[in-house]
């Protein structure tokens, strides 16, 4: 199991009392610390916690910092950078999620089927942590959605199959990652490309699970957009 090794530094900080930061900077969010002593834990005993326990406090501490995160001093900024389970930056895009690459690494390692199930899907689903392959970056802020090659029904049917296995495990970040994927289905977004493309996307779905309620409202849908009637519907929807 790859694992980096917590420096002397960051064990001493692990063991400061949440001190105030310095004039017009934001302290380092309290969520943080609790998970970096949780992951402490887990590393010098697995059995401590689950893996799942480790990740979900990971979300909330990442959570927690993604608001502050522009604005922390250079020693804080460096210091949550260095915390395993995290990835953080600051430079172009400003974000803050878990490292999905070093909890699958966990999972693989010593995680049990749920584990390494959420966390193999999760990495084919969101590669780079940030943003799914569904999405095609546009801005900083804000993408455009793969319609037509089929990626959002595939997804969503993977998906559905992780909560149908594994109901108990994940069930909030797996509940989003579906939610995220029906909501390209059910509501008008950005589109890479045109109206037939999506429809194509939309034909598929109703194909694959053609006894879903979500078949339902897509039929409805692709009726509106031949009708010209879809409102906030965007296609092509790329940087001039």
């Amino acid at each position: 199991m790859a694992r980096k090794r917590l420096s002397l530094v960051f064990l001493l900080w692990l063991c400061l009392p949440l001190l105030p930061a310095g004039a017009g900077q934001p302290p380092i969010p309290g969520a943080v610390h609790y998970y970096a002593a949780a992951l402490q834990r887990y590393q010098q005993d697995p059995q401590a916690t689950t893996l799942e326990s480790l990740y979900l406090q990971a979300r909330t501490a990442a959570r927690g910092l993604a608001p502050v995160l522009e604005h922390l001093g250079h020693a804080d900024y460096d210091t949550v950078e260095g915390i395993d389970g995290m990835v953080v930056d600051r430079t172009e895009m400003i974000y803050a999620v878990p490292d999905n690459r070093y909890f699958k690494r966990l999972a693989d390692a010593q995680g049990g089927p749920a584990d390494k199930a959420f966390f193999a899907l999760h990495e084919k689903t969101r590669p780079d942590d940030a943003s799914p392959v569904y999405l095609r970056q546009v801005t900083d802020y804000s993408g455009c959605t793969r319609y037509g090659k089929g990626e959002l029904v595939r997804f969503y049917g993977q998906w559905q199959a992780f909560r149908q296995n594994y109901p108990a495990a994940y069930a909030e970040p797996a509940g989003e990652m579906l939610g995220d994927i029906e909501r390209r289905f059910t509501r008008p977004v950005c589109a890479c490309a045109d109206k037939d493309t999506v429809v194509r996307e939309f034909e598929l779905f109703i194909k694959t699970y053609a006894d879903s309620k979500l078949a339902g409202k897509l039929k409805k849908r692709i009726k509106a957009i031949h009708r010209e009637e879809e409102n906030g519907e965007r296609y092509f929807c790329l940087p001039v």
